[in-house]
This record gives C-alpha cells, structure tokens and sequence, in this order.
C-alpha cells in the first residue's frame, strides 16, 4: 500500500510539474523581440570645424554688410562733391566713353 501511494504522489508531482511547464509557456506566447534601433528624436551635433565655418560665414556677412555701407557713403560724398564743384557725372563718363574708342 505505502508503494502505491508513494507511486501515487511522485505521479501527481510529475503532472503537477508539468503543468505548470505548461502554463509558464503557453503565458509567455511567442519569442519577444526587441527593437534594437529605438527611434529617438535626438539634436543635432556639430562638430568644431562646422562652428568655426558658420561663424567666419556670419564674419563674412558683416564684413560685405559694412563694405557696401561704406561704398554708397564713399559714392554719397564723391556725388557732393562733384556737385559743388560743378562736374556733371554724365559729361565725365561720355569722356571716357571716347578715350575708350
């Protein structure tokens, strides 16, 4: 009788073993899978070279910007003074117009 029921109890063991084998698998479903790529919206780096141009670009800009300035106030006072004195720009440049010829 105690053969029987120690048989009995490795037997339900077993199943029980086995059940909850079963039951582990069958939760878990499929095989997970995860994305090793994740999208992240991350900023933009720069390097120091990318800096440096940027900023002789910007350098430049205002360089030019300050040039033209100058170059149309230099044109404003050769304008005046070619007023005061009396010289007609047209009649200067139809001379030259001619030496050219």
């Amino acid at each position: 009788m105690t053969r029987k029921r120690n048989l009995l109890i490795i037997t339900a063991a077993l199943t029980l073993c086995l059940t909850i084998t079963w039951f582990t698998t069958s939760i878990h479903g499929t095989e997970t899978t995860h994305d090793p790529h994740p999208q992240l919206a991350v900023s933009e780096h720069h390097t120091d070279t990318e800096h440096m141009v940027d900023a002789y670009e910007k350098l430049m800009e205002r360089y030019i910007d300050i040039t033209e300035n100058q170059i149309s106030d230099l044109s404003k006072r050769i304008a005046a003074i070619e007023r005061n004195l009396g010289i007609n720009p047209d009649a200067c440049e139809k001379t030259k117009d001619k030496k050219d010829n």
